[in-house]
């Protein structure tokens, strides 16, 4: 050893005796390594169960830091295996070395020493160079001085924390043995960038997909896009130690279509150096839940909205009782006559009401309506009122304002026209013109006393002639024929759309 290396392992050793931690002591070796032995790099390997940790690097160019391998399929592995240091001069002639690993790199020529502990070896140092050389038994020597200096160095109190790692991460891992085996909940091993590396049966059938399918994508490939942004944050969160687990309802697409929701809690799990391993997923199916939750809510809703319908119709219903009364009123000089009129307009307006209560106010056929407001005044004689006509629905306040349009029709019949006597009768139809959209009910007397245009126009007329068609958007026209009444009311295009036939 020349005076260089030797006044360079002296200032090492003093740096390891007061260095104060795990990760001080890898930094002070591998910086010695490349500057006593003039390396390419330097590598500072941590035993981890049956893996090779390759914990610390100063090199060149990248090699294998924060990387876990087989202690079989490593060099270093093989030196913790036997405690003994290798010289490798060509890699490439060497068996022990898993060639294909190193073709990426720089190295070509390397040197291994076991760092041992109470005997046994728990890390090793690696010395790389990138040309062929020879590595002389001085070098070696060196080397293996370093790691047992570094052997001395970490104390006790160093090693706890990397045996509590490990003991946490050996526990975590039976944990999720324990909870994978279960079959009431699925359960995934997910790699930090979302690889799926191991699944259970019960996952598979939740997801829809199979194992083999799984071991193919990613998270994102079967995460709803509206999740999956909410999930990589929280996963972050993990892998910056913010937060030790999380829980959240998710979506995911099932393989056959659709979603599946799921309760989803995911930890992580990391190596005894802290760097994050895989992600333990445990989803619970939810669908069921999520969809009775949507059902709840949507009745609310329905609720509600039945509520405000309510209230509006019964708001419109006050109204026109209270237009009823006030027209029944004015000017009358009998009052039971009055009252005889307006207790006739309100069963006429409660049994329109009784006909959409039934049909659960989402409309009624019109011929239906014409029924219930004719029915009355035509009990003693049915076919005198005669109904024809295609099979046409309505909606409710079309089918209120028809209803009173044909009360009031009816009632003058009664009073005046063709249902005042016997041999009389009417015809009321309707036809629908598909081309033009267009509704026309046609209310036509027959058989009953001369008729003439009224002197003075009372409720019936104003309501036929003014307020319909301010409901229907379309004309209402009186035509006091000699023979018998017609009144013709057409619907406006865009009442009549709305019109089912």
């Amino acid at each position: 050893m020349n005076d260089h290396a030797a006044a360079g392992l002296v200032g090492v050793i003093r740096q390891l005796a007061t260095a104060p931690s795990l990760r001080k002591t890898m930094e002070i070796v591998t910086e010695a390594v490349r500057s006593l032995l003039y390396a390419d790099g330097a590598t500072f390997v941590l035993r981890d169960g049956d893996l090779c940790n390759y914990a610390d690097e100063r090199a060149i160019s990248p090699l294998w830091k924060g990387r876990s391998f087989p202690m079989s399929a490593c060099i270093s592995g093989w030196c913790m295996i036997h405690g003994e240091s290798v010289p490798i001069p060509d890699i490439y002639e060497d068996t022990r070395i898993p060639h294909e690993a190193y073709r990426p790199t720089f190295v070509r020529s390397l040197a291994m020493a076991p760092v041992r502990r109470s005997g046994q070896s728990f890390a090793a140092i690696g010395a790389y160079w990138s040309e062929i050389r020879v590595i002389e038994p001085h070098e070696l020597d060196l080397l293996q001085t370093l790691a047992d200096a570094s052997g001395l160095a970490i104390s006790v109190a160093q090693l706890t924390p990397l045996a509590e790692a490990r003991l946490a991460a050996e526990t975590a891992e039976a944990r999720y043995r324990a909870v994978f085996d279960q079959a009431a909940v699925g359960v995934a091993r997910v790699s930090p960038d979302g690889r799926f590396l191991e699944v259970n049966e019960r996952f598979c059938q939740i997801t829809g997909f199979g194992g083999e399918e799984l071991l193919q994508r990613t998270v994102g490939d079967i995460t709803h896009v509206e999740d999956l942004s909410g999930g990589l944050g929280q996963a972050s969160a993990l892998i910056a130690g913010k937060i030790q687990t999380y829980s959240t309802a998710k979506r995911y697409l099932r393989k056959a279509g659709g979603f599946v929701w799921v309760n989803l809690t995911a930890s992580l799990v990391r190596s005894p150096l802290g760097e994050p391993r895989y992600f333990i997923w445990i989803i619970q199916d939810i669908t069921e839940q999520k969809a009775a939750e949507a059902l709840e809510k949507a009745q609310a809703e329905h609720l509600k909205l039945l509520v405000n319908e309510l209230n509006h119709r019964v708001k419109n219903t006050l109204a026109t009782v209270q237009s009823f009364a006030a027209q029944t009123l004015r000017g009358s000089v009998d009052p039971e006559d009055a009252l005889s009129r307006l207790e006739g307009r309100l069963l006429g307006l409660s049994a329109t009401h009784n006909l959409l209560t039934e049909r659960h106010w989402e409309g009624a056929t019109l011929a239906d309506v014409a029924e219930r407001s004719t029915h009355p005044f035509a009990m003693d004689a049915p076919r005198r009122v005669q109904l024809s006509g295609p099979q046409v629905w309505v909606r409710p306040e079309v089918a209120v304002a028809l209803s009173l349009a044909f009360h009031e029709l009816a009632t003058n019949a009664t009073k005046y026209g063709a249902l005042s006597v016997i041999k009389g009768g009417v015809d009321l139809g309707w036809s629908w013109n598909p081309e033009a959209t267009q509704l026309e009910v046609v209310w036509r007397e027959y058989g009953g006393p001369t008729v003439a245009p009224p002197v003075r126009k009372g409720f019936g007329s104003r309501l036929l002639e003014r307020s319909l068609p301010r409901e229907l958007g379309g004309p209402t026209t009186l035509h006091y024929q000699p023979d018998g009444l017609i009144c013709r009311i057409r619907m406006a295009k865009t009442i009549a759309q709305d019109v089912k036939v």
